[in-house]
């Protein structure tokens, strides 16, 4: 039977156990709140996700991911608003100043395609090699790669692993909205 001292012994190496999981997984996993329709029904305005931090080889048709989202010029708010496609050179996915990653807002949406010689997707639709077609659940409020074509999937930040629960608060109130962000 272990005394007081070797109690706390066990329960010192068990916390720095504990501090060590997290330290490794630090940088690994992604906490996420929802701000838009996009994901709907799966995802709700105000809801979040944890993301995990995975080899783009190993994405596949289906997942939800999170990435660092273009940036979007004026013109492509415009001509979405209008029905109108992407106008060409408004969306930007690294600027010249390699600040794209930081700056970027993070968006979650479905891989629908993967390219490369894992090819696969719907319609026969397949982007090109380390690229994929990404899709929002709610096409009325995606802005998506019907919009700003292939992604490369090195902007793949993580796999949504989880969904933590609905925040199903007001969506206005989140600044969310229909458009882009979701």
């Amino acid at each position: 039977m272990l005394g007081v001292s070797g109690v706390l012994g066990v329960l010192g190496v068990l916390g720095l156990l504990g501090v060590l999981l997290l330290v490794r997984t630090r940088g690994r996993v992604l906490r996420v709140r929802v701000v838009g329709w996009s994901m709907q029904p799966a995802i709700e305005p105000g809801d979040e996700v944890l993301a995990r931090r995975v080899p783009p080889e190993s994405l596949a048709v289906g997942d939800l991911v999170v990435l660092a989202g273009p940036h979007l010029a004026p013109e492509l708010r415009i001509a979405l608003a209008e029905g109108r496609p992407a106008p060409p050179g408004s969306v930007v996915w690294d600027p010249p100043n390699g600040s794209a990653r930081r700056s970027s807002p993070l968006i979650v949406k479905r891989i629908a395609a993967v390219g490369g010689p894992r090819a696969s997707g719907a319609d026969g639709e397949h982007p090109p090699p380390a690229h994929l077609l990404l899709l929002g659940d709610n096409p009325e409020y995606s802005v998506d790669s019907r919009h700003y074509g292939s992604v490369p999937a090195d902007r793949i930040l993580g796999r949504v692993v989880r969904h933590l629960g609905s925040g199903r608060a007001d969506p206005g109130a989140a600044g969310g909205g229909p458009g882009f962000g979701g």
